[in-house]
């Protein structure tokens, strides 16, 4: 099978992909390295790979992008101790295990895989260097299982406190604010869904007593001055009038 490359350290070409693993063959071709430790970026993405095999052969790799492939299994990256770019996204990854040796890692991306509950993120937590993390992008219409959770953002940022970005938004530094509003708005509207669920809402009642807007009411309680007032807000009056009305009720005001 013909696959034209096209990416970090390597010019347009044309190779014969006759595996689905990378081999160390596959390495140099599209990284133009023929010593694969002297190896430092390279771009693995779309090449529908299963097994990454030889990956490991590149010791002092920094950044990978093997998105859009069909893996599943990812300890071979265990020894890429220099990595600090991995780009694993729209993948079969359910378990991410390994990852959690990659000691210099700052950038992940897990968009896009089976990743179905929290549990399975706590090797990721031993990452000290780990500053972006992305588990959905919305523009690709990328998610794992984990993102369906209504308390998914608050449960991620508990477990890694000193992240900078998640999901492609900031949560420190310049615009944080705004995710922070919005996290916590999402939190209130679902703490307040959860409380009301069984509550039943009272009915309203009328804020006035039954016949308060009767005349004979009005005049048994203010007499004709009461219901000369009244009338004088829903009665069409000359501007003359109106001025007399106001000047009535400024004087009694004044008393």
């Amino acid at each position: 099978m013909l696959i034209c490359i096209s990416g970090w350290h390597s010019t347009n070409q044309e190779f014969d992909l006759d595996t689905k693993t990378v081999s160390k063959q596959l390495l140099k071709t599209l990284s133009g390295e023929f010593d694969l430790e002297s190896v430092r970026f390279i771009n693995l993405s779309q090449l529908k790979i299963e097994n990454l095999g030889d990956i490991s052969d590149c010791t002092c790799l920094e950044k990978l992008d093997a998105s859009k492939n069909l893996i599943s299994v990812v300890k071979p990256l265990a020894k890429l101790k220099q990595l600090t770019y991995l780009n694993l996204a729209a993948n079969s990854i359910s378990c991410i295990d390994h990852l959690e040796e990659l000691e210099s890692l700052k950038t992940l991306n897990l968009a896009g895989n089976l990743l179905g509950s929290f549990d399975s993120l706590q090797g990721l937590t031993k990452l000290q260097c780990l500053e972006s993390l992305r588990f959905q992008d919305p523009i690709q219409e990328y998610m794992n299982p984990i993102c369906q959770n209504a308390f998914y953002k608050r449960n991620v940022l508990a477990m890694f406190p000193n992240l900078k970005s998640l999901d492609g938004e900031r949560v420190t530094g310049r615009g944080s604010e705004v995710f922070r509003l919005s996290h916590e708005l999402e939190r209130d509207v679902n703490d307040e869904e959860k409380s009301n669920e069984n509550v039943l809402m009272p009915s309203s009642n009328s804020w006035t007593s039954e016949g308060f807007w009767d005349c004979n009411t009005l005049q048994s309680e203010g007499g004709d001055e009461a219901e000369g007032h009244l009338r004088a807000w829903f009665t069409p009056l000359h501007f003359s009038d109106l001025i007399k009305e106001c000047n009535k009720l400024s004087s009694s005001a004044g008393r």
